[in-house]
């Protein structure tokens, strides 16, 4: 249990961190267009340099992240197109009969439970009012 919650906190971690990142990555895009717009070639190519660095992290965080999860859809993956493959090759047979059928009504008659003590001992035992 503490293995899933320590996976858990780091994953937060992570995905704090790209957000992070990220926002940083936009806010050096802004200054890197303000450099731009002034002619400062040289800024402008520094905040470039940046920008790729940065985006280099943020697609390596991601990878490691989900190469965990890419394993497990591929083996999803796997297992839906077998089923596929089998349901379409007429290979795999459905016994549906009348019994076995979920929408259809039971035809029993239920038993009455409420008040059945009170009931069995009222009418094994009548009383008559003293006159």
């Amino acid at each position: 249990m503490r293995g899933a919650k320590n996976q858990m906190q780091k994953q937060r971690q992570r995905h704090y961190e790209l957000s992070v990142r990220k926002t940083g990555c936009d806010e050096i895009d802004d200054l890197q267009i303000v450099a731009e717009q002034q002619g400062d070639i040289q800024k402008a190519q520094e905040f470039q340099r940046q920008i790729d660095e940065l985006d280099n992290k943020t697609d390596r965080l991601d990878k490691e992240r989900s190469k965990d999860i890419k394993g497990i859809s591929w083996i999803n993956q796997r297992n839906r197109n077998v089923i596929r493959n089998t349901v379409l090759s007429g290979k795999l047979k459905f016994d549906v009969t009348s019994e076995d059928d979920p929408f259809t009504r039971k035809k029993g008659v239920m038993k009455v439970v409420s008040g059945s003590k009170h009931a069995v001992g009222s009418s094994s035992q009548t009383q008559q009012p003293d006159v």
